[in-house]
């Protein structure tokens, strides 16, 4: 179980990473005050981080119960999301410095991207089975994408440090700086980036939600094959299949079911009554 410690460590550890982000975007813009001329330029760093704030927000949220069900969702979203997030950075890398050609380039992003759907897919299937709730899932599924998106971003945005010339000659005669009319490719470059960390974490916790859900839905019906009586733990606390406990010798399997009917075995009172 996470632990009060585990869920502030968390928390403290991705708050750090919006922020780093957050001065990211503001750095960049102030050493490239052209960007904001451009059409759409201070669109293209408010939008992210408007996001990242909201992010923020959620992660305030989502570490702050002690609940069960919400350490489960947090605790499988998390681990899966780690691993989405490196996913993704080896996507990222392999794009960037891997030297495909577009066929090739366009195979290896449609399976990373089938490996993250398959991923979410996988916290909410996980989160569901244990606590048996759809919805526990589909969170999962979500916070995964989130955690994992937020790793992507920082990677991303992180670049146009320490590596904006190569990104700049990857957006040479590109068709979206042909389309956008702008004149700086440098300006264009850093909004290019800006706006693709806009659009995974818009997109990503969305379609983590799917995923998600839809690796609950599946949890569910597997749990559902497994313990077809568990919907009598409520109703019905000493029934076997509900409690994974054997009956007792003797005893009816469902006593609260079969109430006091006597079994055909069982001896019949001959005295009248009265």
């Amino acid at each position: 179980m996470v632990g009060f410690a585990s869920m502030s460590a968390l928390r403290t550890a991705l708050v750090l990473v919006i922020a780093s982000n957050l001065v990211m975007i503001g750095i960049r813009v102030l050493l490239d005050p052209q960007l904001l001329g451009m059409p759409g330029g201070l669109q293209s760093a408010l939008e992210p981080a408007a996001l990242l704030i909201l992010a923020a927000y959620v992660v305030r949220w989502a570490t702050g119960g002690d609940r069960r069900v919400a350490q489960a969702i947090v605790r499988a979203g998390t681990a899966v999301g780690l691993v989405g997030g490196m996913v993704e950075v080896v996507h990222i890398t392999l794009e960037n410095y891997g030297r495909l050609g577009a066929r090739a380039e366009s195979v290896t992003t449609g399976g990373f991207l089938v490996g993250l759907l398959l991923l979410w897919g996988i916290a909410g299937y996980r989160a569901t089975r244990e606590t048996a709730a759809v919805g526990a899932g589909l969170l999962a599924g979500s916070w995964s994408a989130l955690v994992g998106m937020l790793m992507a971003t920082t990677y991303g945005f992180s670049q146009l440090f320490w590596d904006l010339p190569r990104l700049e000659q990857r957006n040479v005669g590109s068709p979206d700086f042909l389309r956008s009319g702008w004149t700086d490719l440098h300006s264009f470059t850093i909004a290019d980036v800006f706006e693709a960390g806009f659009k995974v974490l818009l997109l990503g916790p969305i379609a983590g939600a799917v995923l998600g859900g839809l690796g609950a839905l599946l949890a569910r019906a597997i749990l559902a094959i497994r313990r077809p009586w568990a919907g009598l733990s409520r109703r019905c606390p000493s029934c076997p299949c509900a409690t994974g406990r054997p009956a007792r010798a003797g005893r009816e399997p469902f006593p609260e079911i079969t109430g006091s009917v006597p079994s055909r075995d069982s001896p019949r009172d001959d005295r009248a009554s009265p």
